[in-house]
């Protein structure tokens, strides 16, 4: 299934173009099919200037999900490395907290009438500035912690 941004319906199966408004996601099709990145003004492979509307680009919430993926993924790393016991409740603590309020944030967002999502996007580029420090704290912290370990214990020695 996919959810069309531009119309706000939701279409079976995973088509190119958007059944209800005719637009592509998050590319641009030209009449014989060749994907595009959505800003272009013609097609990269056959020159056709006929390309289809599209939604926009790909939304950031989506990129926060795979990030945050791999946050975990990371921070279980780091807790394998040291004592489990110290870091997996904060893993626990922290990560399904958030990966929750996310997840109804923008559920909210997605049905919220349109002159809130004027508001919405004004408070989504605060939380995307705010989400590119915290990634470049955590990864921070978490080059610390590694390397601060091993210098910890090649000291000890």
């Amino acid at each position: 299934m996919r959810y069309c941004p531009n119309c706000h319906r939701i279409n079976v199966g995973r088509p190119q173009i958007c059944n209800y408004c005719g637009r592509s996601w998050y590319i641009r099709l030209c009449p014989s099919r060749h994907e595009n990145p959505y800003d272009v003004q013609y097609c990269g492979t056959c020159g056709s200037t006929d390309l289809t509307d599209t939604a926009g680009a790909k939304p950031w919430w989506s990129l926060i999900f795979r990030v945050s993926v791999w946050i975990i993924f990371i921070l279980f790393i780091v807790t394998l490395c040291r004592d489990a016991n110290q870091l997996f409740p904060l893993l626990l603590t922290l990560s399904l907290p958030v990966i929750m309020l996310l997840s109804v944030y923008f559920l909210i967002g997605s049905i919220a009438p349109w002159p809130l999502k004027g508001f919405l996007k004004y408070v989504n580029k605060i939380i995307k500035t705010l989400f590119i420090k915290f990634l470049v704290w955590l990864w921070n912290a978490i080059k610390w912690i590694l390397f601060n370990q091993k210098n910890i214990n090649s000291r000890g020695r």
